[in-house]
This record gives C-alpha cells, structure tokens and sequence, in this order.
C-alpha cells in the first residue's frame, strides 16, 4: 500500500499497481488526551473548514500536511500562551530536530503519532501485508521522523498489533511519483 500527501492511495492487485482515486487527507482525526482537545479545539477555531461534525475531530490534513503543520504549531503555541517562533512546516521541523522549541516538538510529536495512526488504520484496513509505502514533501525533507514513536503508533491497533507489527514500513523516495503513476495508467489504458 501506498499513502502520501497529494498521493492517492495505491497497492497491487493481481500484481498490478491498482490506484484508488480517494481523498484520504480529509478522514477524522480526533484527540485522545485532554490536552491534545484543548489544541484540536484551537486549531478548529482558528480553521473552521477542517472541523468534522460536531465534535472536535479535524481532518486529517489539518495535521499532517506541510499547509496544516504550522497551523497546528499556532494553535499548540496559543493554547500553551508560547511565542510563535516558526511560520512555516520547514521552520517547525526545523526547531523540532534541534530541540529548540517546546511547541515545535509538540506539534511533530503530534504529527508522528497522528501519521503512524492514520498509515496503521490504512495499512489494516486494506491488508497491507506487502508493506506500506509512505510519501510526500514533508516525510522526503523530515525523514527522521519515522523513529520508534512513530512505530509504536503505527503498531498500536488493539486486538490487531501483532499484525500491523508484521506490516513492513518503508519511505518512498519517488518525488515524481505522481507522474510515475499517471504515466502508468495512460500506459495501461493506451494498451
């Protein structure tokens, strides 16, 4: 299986790749701490078209895009009454790996556990006993993220855990994996 931002999600069927065209960045993302509610409320407030439903569940995107990083960023800052230091998902990152700003570490925190989340319900979901394959901007420049915390969310699937453990996890390197695939399916359908 294969999953990215901006990526739709792919995996093989009778050794083919098979592309489902989907919208897998706008799935519900809900807090599982009271801490983490105060910030989803927040970033809510300050995105209002990322909220679903009534309660305080956001789109995945929100979270786990380079559009939604810094605004979750502001809304940990807000919440937290912390100065904003970073603008961008580049600047976020950035202070994360260097330790340099509680908020950033918190927001990519969050990130990483929110990603091993999302991948690990799809990779269940579908079956992905091949692997699960993860892309896209923000993975390519901030690889270090995929560490044990991730893992560990990623693996963390009740009565499932020992089967999402058996699920290689890898980084897709492609940048052009988009074309790739488009130039695929042009392929196959010109044949």
């Amino acid at each position: 299986m294969v999953a990215g931002h901006d990526c739709p999600l792919g995996h093989r069927r009778e050794g083919q790749p098979h592309v489902i065209a989907s919208e897998g960045g706008h799935i519900c993302l809900a807090p599982q701490t009271a801490e983490e509610l105060t910030w989803f409320e927040r970033l809510a407030t300050l995105w209002p078209e990322v909220r679903i439903g009534p309660g305080a569940g956001v789109e995945a995107e929100a979270l786990l895009s380079g559009t939604g990083i810094p605004r979750l960023y502001e809304a940990i800052a807000l919440t937290r009454g912390d100065a904003l230091r970073a603008r961008t998902a580049q600047e976020v990152f950035a202070l994360a790996k260097q330790r340099a700003d509680a908020t950033a570490g918190i927001t990519v925190d969050l990130f990483r556990r929110c990603l091993g989340q999302v991948a690990g319900d799809l990779a269940l979901t579908f079956n992905a006993s091949g692997g699960v394959f993860l892309t896209g901007g923000v993975l390519h420049h901030n690889p270090w993220v995929l560490d044990q915390r991730f893992l560990g969310a990623f693996n963390a699937g009740g009565r499932y855990s020992e089967m999402r453990a058996g699920m290689p996890v890898s980084l897709y390197r492609n940048k052009d994996m988009g074309l790739s695939g488009a130039r695929n399916l042009a392929v196959r359908k010109m044949s």
